[in-house]
């Protein structure tokens, strides 16, 4: 997985105005269930069926994570690559090639679904737009997280910010029901200037919480969230995270114990793989 080098620069600051959103730290008494690629507990990760089956079990969040094709269609995968996930040998691809060096339509050719089992053959690498339209369906929220990108981030930014302004995201967008998030400083730097001033919230990916002067930094830049890994987050953490305005998510939390623990620090959102799991620990 790329992950953002602490030596690149940081997001500068924000001309343009973007949502406002005050930090939920030590006020959500249930954090925000979101399906981390949807729910791959029961079905293989960033399918459709996956977000589907996180919806059907009640969450109202899912999390995918964003690529752009050679010829510049944003889909959703994880790796980068397509051999853990898809059959993509069988059909002929280049199961070790660079993902984003690979054009569409050998991308949409390969199966992500037949390694799950026989129920979920058939199921491609979904264009974001298909999200898009579920999202749409079912009244859903995403956290959409832009994988650090092979070409430069201006370039997938913007094609981002095309992809999001068409009709099929617009009650997304206006209605709050995205976030979008990276690693990568330069993307969240490029998602500053181009999709928070059409009302999108961006929030930085790390591995643990900055000291308090970056989180003062990250919140006068315009960044909204905090994403850090549920594992090195404190209590002295969550509160910093607060303090500076920041609001606080977390992911990949998967144990009943981990779950009660964050829910104590009033984190606003959890990054689950099994979606149905929390809501029934947190409805107990």
């Amino acid at each position: 997985m790329r992950r953002h080098d602490r030596t690149r620069p940081r997001p500068t600051a924000n001309r343009s105005t973007p949502r406002t959103l005050p930090s939920s730290v030590g006020r959500v008494s249930t954090p925000l269930v979101v399906g981390h690629r949807g729910a791959p507990a029961v079905a293989p990760e960033n399918t459709l069926a996956s977000f589907r089956a996180a919806f059907d079990a009640g969450a109202r969040w899912v999390e995918t994570d964003v690529h752009l094709s050679a010829d510049g269609v944003p889909f959703l995968l994880h790796d980068d690559s397509l051999a853990r996930t898809t059959d993509a040998a069988d059909a002929g691809v280049d199961a070790e090639a660079d993902v984003e060096s690979l054009p569409w339509s050998q991308i949409r050719r390969v199966d992500a679904g037949a390694r799950r089992g026989a129920a979920f053959a058939g199921e491609r690498v979904p264009h974001l737009d298909e999200l898009g339209a579920l999202l749409q369906a079912t009244g859903g929220s995403l956290d959409l997280e832009v994988k650090a990108p092979s070409r430069p981030a201006a370039e997938v930014v913007a094609a981002l910010g095309e992809t999001l302004s068409s009709q099929v995201w617009h009650d997304v967008v206006a209605q709050g029901r995205l976030v979008v998030t990276s690693f990568d400083p330069f993307v969240v730097a490029e998602s500053l200037e181009v999709l928070a001033p059409m009302g999108v919230p961006i929030g930085l990916l790390v591995e643990d919480v900055p000291d308090a002067d970056d989180l003062a930094e990250l919140a006068a830049s315009g960044v909204a969230v905090l994403a850090t890994n549920h594992v090195t987050l404190t209590e002295e953490g969550a509160l910093a995270v607060g303090r500076a305005g920041l609001r606080l998510w977390v992911y990949t939390a998967n144990r009943p114990e981990d779950w009660a623990r964050l829910t104590r620090l009033g984190v606003e959102a959890v990054c689950t793989d099994d979606p149905a799991a929390m809501l029934a620990f947190l409805r107990a």
